[in-house]
C-alpha cells in the first residue's frame, strides 16, 4: 500500500498513469499465480475461475476489455461444465461478461448474457436475493443503450419494486433507479413526470450524507432539470450555486483524486460530463463546459491511461462544445479503432465517380448488393462495432462537411450508417440522424432529389418510432428538409410558379420557426436554425426580417463557438445579403458585413 501511495502522487502531477501503470505488477503477478494453479490443481479448478474473475477485473480497470471478456469467458465455461450448481457463482461471472461485452459495444451480447442471468436468478436465487433487482436495472441500462426505451421502462419499473420489497424505500438503490426512470422519461419528452421522479430521488438522497454519492447524483440531475426551466433570475442563480457546489466537490472530493476504486472514479467523471452538458446547452457557460471536460480527460489520463477506450466519449462531447472540431473526434475513433480511416487520407476523391454513386445506391435502396466484393468470412465471428463507433464517424461527417470535404463526409456518414445497421437494425431512430446528415451533404453537392428522398426516409423511421418532436434528432432532420425543399424550390424558379416557390419557402420558414420553438435557447442547432431562417427571408424578399434572423444567428454563433467558426462565417454572409436587400442606404454596412464574412471564411481556410 506504501508503493501505491508514492504512485498516487505521481499521477496527480501527471508523472504516471495511477491505475494502469500500479496494475502492471499485479496483473503479472496474477498471471504467474494462474499458472501454478493450473499446475497445481488442474485447469478446471474453483481457485482458477476466483483467479481469473481478478485478473479480469484488473483488465477492466485498465480499458482491455477483449482480455477482459476472455478471462470471463472461460472461467464462465469452467463454471457450466463442472460447478453447474453453483449458481450464484455463475450469475456473478455472467454480469461482469456483459458488461465487458458492453464496453465492447456490444450490447446485444449484453443484453442476452443479462437476460440469462436475469433468468437464473429468479429460478435459483430467488425474487428476494439482491441479484434479481439488480440484473433487471442493468438489463434496462443496455437496453436504453440499444434505444429500446417502452422495455427499459418496464423492467426498470420492476426493478424499482423490488427493490423497494427487498430493501425500502429510502435506499440509495431506490434513488438511483428513480433517476433512471427519469432519464426514460425525459428522451420520451415527457417532462412533468420526469421532474417529478427526480424530485422524489433527491427526496431519498437528501436523507444520505451530504457527499454521498447517490445523494451529490440525484441533486446535480434535479438542478439541471430545474435550471432548464424559464425560472426567476434570483431562482436561477440561487440553483446555479448549488451546483457550483456539487462540482466543486466532484473535482476535489474525497475520493476523486486519490487512490479508490475505479468504478466510484468512472461515476463522478460521468456525472462531470453530464453537468459540462447542461452547462453548455442550458445555461449557455460554454468555457465553463470545456474546462470541465478538459478536467475530466486529465483524470482519466492520470488514472486509466491516455488510450483508455473511455476518453473516446469525453473527446465527443468536446468537440460537439467546440463546434465539430474534426482532430478531437478522430482522436476519440483512434481509441476505439486504431485502423480506421478518419478522412485524412491525401488519396481523398476529389470528384463524385462510380464508387459514390455505388454507395448511395445502397442507402436509397438498402436491399441492393454492395458495392464492394464481399470479404472472406473469418475464421472466428467478429464482434460488432463499438456503439459509440457509428456516432463518432456520423459527427466526423458532420465536421468534414463544415470544413469543405462533402465527399469525405459522405464517406465517413455511409460508413457510420451501416455499422449504426449492424448495431440497431436497419429501421432503428438512432440512424435516422445520421441519414440526415447523408441528405445535408447531397443537398450541399447539388443532388437535391436523392437528398429530399433521404431526409423523408429519416424522417419516416422517426414516426414510425413515434420519437417526441421536440427531441433535437427530430428537429434537425425536419429542418434539414425544409431547407433541402426551399432548395429545390428556388433552384427551379424559372421553372415553377411563383405562387408555388412562395409557399413551399413559407412553409420551410414555419417549421424553422417550430424547431426554434422545440430547442433550449443554447442548443447548437438554435444557431443554424436561424440562420437558415434568415436566409428563407432573403429568398423570399424580405430584407429586414433576415436582417433580423442572421443578427441573432451570429450573436449565438459567436457566444457558443467564438467569431471565427466556419458556420459564423455563413451566417454573416446572408446578413450581408439581408442588407443588401434593403436598398441603398444599408449598401456600406452590407459590404461590410461581406468583407467581414470573407475574413472568417479565408481564416477557416488557412487553419483546415
Amino acid at each position: 500500500s506504501g508503493k501505491g501511495s508514492k504512485r498516487s502522487k505521481g499521477s496527480r502531477d501527471g508523472s504516471s498513469n495511477g491505475v494502469a501503470s500500479t496494475d502492471d505488477a499485479a496483473v503479472a503477478e496474477l498471471e504467474q499465480t494462474l499458472r501454478r494453479q493450473e499446475q497445481r490443481l488442474g485447469a478446471e479448478h474453483r481457485e482458477v475461475v476466483r483467479t481469473l474473475e481478478q485478473l479480469a477485473r484488473l483488465h477492466g480497470r485498465r480499458g482491455e476489455v477483449r482480455q477482459q471478456a476472455r478471462q470471463l469467458q472461460r472461467a464462465l465455461q469452467i463454471l457450466e461444465q463442472h460447478y453447474e450448481l453453483d449458481a450464484l457463482g455463475r450469475v456473478e461471472v455472467m454480469a461482469q461478461l456483459a458488461q465487458a461485452h458492453s464496453g465492447m459495444g456490444d450490447s446485444h451480447r449484453a443484453a442476452q448474457l443479462l437476460h440469462e442471468a436475469s433468468d437464473m436468478a429468479q429460478e435459483h436465487l430467488g425474487p428476494g436475493h439482491p441479484w434479481s433487482p439488480e440484473l433487471l436495472r442493468r438489463r434496462a441500462q443496455v437496453l436504453g443503450e440499444l434505444g429500446e426505451y417502452p422495455a427499459q421502462q418496464e423492467l426498470l419499473g420492476r426493478a424499482l419494486a423490488a427493490q423497494v420489497r427487498l430493501r425500502g424505500y429510502s435506499h440509495p438503490s431506490v434513488a438511483a433507479t428513480l433517476g433512471q426512470l427519469a432519464a426514460v422519461q425525459g428522451v420520451l419528452g415527457r417532462r412533468d413526470e420526469q421532474l417529478l421522479l427526480l424530485q422524489r430521488a433527491a427526496a431519498i438522497g437528501a436523507q444520505l450524507p451530504h457527499l454521498h454519492p447517490v445523494a451529490v447524483c440525484t441533486r446535480v440531475d434535479l438542478l439541471l432539470a430545474q435550471l432548464a426551466d424559464n425560472l426567476p433570475a434570483a431562482r436561477t442563480q440561487q440553483l446555479h450555486q448549488q451546483l457550483e457546489e456539487d462540482v466543486r466537490h466532484l473535482r476535489r472530493g474525497p475520493g476523486l483524486e486519490t487512490a479508490g476504486p475505479a468504478a466510484a472514479l468512472s461515476a463522478r467523471l460521468e456525472l462531470l460530463c453530464r453537468v459540462a452538458q447542461g452547462l453548455d446547452q442550458v445555461l449557455g457557460q460554454h468555457e465553463r463546459a470545456q474546462e470541465l471536460l478538459e478536467h475530466v480527460l486529465k483524470m482519466q489520463a492520470a488514472w486509466l491511461g491516455p488510450r483508455h477506450p473511455a476518453r473516446a466519449h469525453v473527446l465527443n462531447l468536446q468537440s460537439a462544445v467546440a463546434g465539430g472540431r474534426g482532430a478531437l473526434l478522430r482522436d476519440a475513433l483512434s481509441l476505439l479503432v486504431p485502423s480506421a480511416s478518419t478522412g485524412g487520407d491525401p488519396d481523398t476523391p476529389k470528384h463524385w465517380g462510380p464508387t459514390q454513386e455505388a454507395q448511395l445506391q445502397r442507402l436509397l435502396r438498402p436491399g441492393a448488393p454492395p458495392a464492394q466484393p464481399q470479404q472472406p468470412q473469418q475464421p472466428l465471428p467478429l464482434p460488432p462495432p463499438h456503439v459509440l463507433v457509428g456516432v463518432l464517424r456520423a459527427n466526423l461527417g458532420c465536421a468534414l462537411l463544415m470544413e469543405g470535404h462533402p465527399l469525405t463526409a459522405f464517406a465517413q456518414l455511409q460508413e457510420a450508417w451501416h455499422q449504426q445497421v449492424q448495431v440497431y437494425g436497419p429501421t432503428h431512430p438512432f440512424g435516422a440522424v445520421t441519414l440526415g446528415n447523408v441528405g445535408s451533404v447531397l443537398g450541399a453537392l447539388g443532388r437535391l432529389s436523392e437528398a429530399q428522398e433521404l431526409l423523408q426516409q429519416a424522417q419516416q423511421m422517426q414516426l414510425d418510432h413515434r420519437v417526441a418532436r421536440h427531441d433535437p434528432a427530430v428537429v434537425a432532420v425536419d429542418m434539414a428538409l425544409a431547407c433541402v425543399q426551399a432548395s429545390a424550390a428556388d433552384q427551379a424558379a424559372t421553372t415553377m410558379p411563383t405562387s408555388r416557390r412562395t409557399r413551399v419557402l413559407e412553409e420551410a420558414v414555419d417549421v424553422l420557426h417550430q424547431s426554434l420553438d422545440a430547442l433550449e435557447e443554447y442548443h447548437p442547432l438554435a444557431g443554424v436554425a436561424l440562420t437558415n431562417l434568415g436566409v428563407l427571408h432573403v429568398a423570399l424578399g424580405a430584407g429586414s426580417e433576415g436582417a433580423q434572423a442572421l443578427e441573432q444567428a451570429v450573436q449565438r454563433l459567436e457566444q457558443r463557438w467564438g467569431p471565427h467558426h466556419v458556420l459564423v462565417g455563413l451566417a454573416v454572409t446572408g446578413l450581408g445579403w439581408a442588407l443588401a436587400l434593403q436598398g441603398e442606404r444599408f449598401q456600406s454596412e452590407a459590404l461590410h458585413q461581406l468583407d467581414r464574412a470573407c475574413s472568417v471564411l479565408q481564416q477557416q481556410q488557412q487553419q483546415l
